[in-house]
C-alpha cells in the first residue's frame, strides 16, 4: 500500500542546464525544427521538459522508500503549465512535491508536480505534473484479496 502521508511531501529540488547538445538531440529524435532566440541560442520544443521532469520525478518515487509503492505502476497523465521557452545554456531548479494521493477501487493515484524556475532570476519556467498510478495498492484491493 502506498502511505498517504507522503502527500505534501517535497523532495529536495534540483538543478538540470539545458545544453545546446540536449536540444539537438530531443531534435534528432523527434524530426522538431530547431528555432533561435534573438541572441542566437537554440530554442527548445516545449515538451523538452520531460527531459528534466519525467525522468527525474520516476526516479524520485521509486527511490522513496517512505512512499511504499513496490507493485506495478501505469503513467497515466502528465500535463504542464509552460511560462516561458527553455533554450540553451539556461539553468532550471526543479522543486518536486506529492501533491495529491487517492484511491479509486483497487488502484492509488498519485499526482507528483515539478515546478520549474530560472536559477538565476527564480521566474517560473515550467510546471510538470504527473499521475503515477499503482495498480492493485488501494485497500480495496487488499481486502478483496483475502
Amino acid at each position: 500500500m502506498i502511505n498517504k502521508a507522503r502527500a505534501g511531501h517535497r523532495y529536495p529540488s534540483y538543478r538540470y542546464e539545458v545544453s545546446r547538445a540536449k536540444i539537438e538531440e530531443y531534435a534528432a529524435a523527434t524530426g522538431y525544427r530547431l528555432p533561435r532566440d534573438s541572441e542566437g541560442a537554440l530554442i527548445a520544443p516545449n515538451m523538452f521538459a520531460a527531459c528534466f521532469t519525467v525522468m527525474y520525478g520516476a526516479r524520485l518515487l521509486r527511490e522513496d522508500a517512505e512512499l511504499g509503492g513496490s507493485g506495478p505502476v501505469v503513467h497515466a497523465g502528465q500535463d504542464y503549465d509552460f511560462h516561458r521557452r527553455v533554450a540553451g545554456g539556461d539553468v532550471v531548479e526543479c522543486r518536486p512535491q506529492v501533491r495529491e494521493i487517492l484511491d479509486r477501487g483497487r488502484h492509488t493515484y498519485l499526482t507528483l508536480a515539478i515546478d520549474c524556475v530560472d536559477a538565476t532570476s527564480g521566474d517560473p519556467v515550467v510546471t510538470s505534473r504527473q499521475t503515477i498510478v499503482y495498480l492493485n495498492a488501494a485497500p480495496a484491493a487488499a481486502e478483496e484479496a483475502k
